[in-house]
């Protein structure tokens, strides 16, 4: 770089100043993907559309990213998502057709989410019993006690209810039987 330009760089709106924003811009946008990742579901609702009565994840992107691999309640073989298709009425993915019920993540191929830390074997989401759930550890299971115990959810499958004493007291319960004695709960 000549001497003229190492100078004009240095002031106040010069390429200097142009590449901090630049750079500023590009770690903000990396930042925001990487809480996204953390922020995915481990599960998702799959729907029937059409006559054909084809399978569509509900919502993909708010669960996996392309390169992502998922199970189904009905099966729980590996499969890997690739995207939507142009115009977003369908899911591009490898293996089988999908059928009604919950999809579930095996493995990431990015940051692991919260929602697979916490995420517990056998739940019933929105009336359908997942009887594998998420598997982003390749664990048999996360049973209740044990060295690698899922956090307890107590989503009422899908049904919004007042927080009251009965329930808090059963959350305190259910964290206790999984091993911990909370100090302090955080809600949000």
């Amino acid at each position: 770089m000549s001497l003229v330009g190492q100078i004009t760089s240095g002031l106040e709106g010069g390429m200097g100043d142009n590449l901090a924003v630049e750079q500023e811009a590009a770690a903000r946008d990396h930042i925001k993907e990487i809480n996204q990742e953390l922020l995915l579901s481990a599960t998702s609702r799959i729907a029937t559309t059409g006559a054909s009565g084809a399978g569509i994840i509900t919502n993909p992107y708010s669960m996996m990213r392309p390169g992502d691999t998922f199970g189904q309640s009905s099966t729980d073989t590996a499969q890997t998502f690739y995207g939507t298709d142009s115009d977003g009425t369908g899911n591009i993915f490898s293996g089988a057709n999908l059928a009604a019920g919950v999809a579930y993540v095996k493995s990431r191929a990015g940051f692991t989410s919260l929602d697979d830390i916490v995420e517990a074997d056998g739940r019933t989401i929105a009336g359908t019993a997942v009887s594998n759930g998420a598997d982003v550890y390749n664990q048999a299971t996360r049973a209740a006690g044990g060295w690698n115990a899922a956090a307890t959810v107590l989503d009422n499958d899908g049904v919004g209810s007042n927080l009251n004493l009965p329930l808090l007291d059963q959350a305190i319960r259910e964290v206790r039987i999984n091993g911990a004695d909370p100090d302090v709960i955080l809600m949000g």
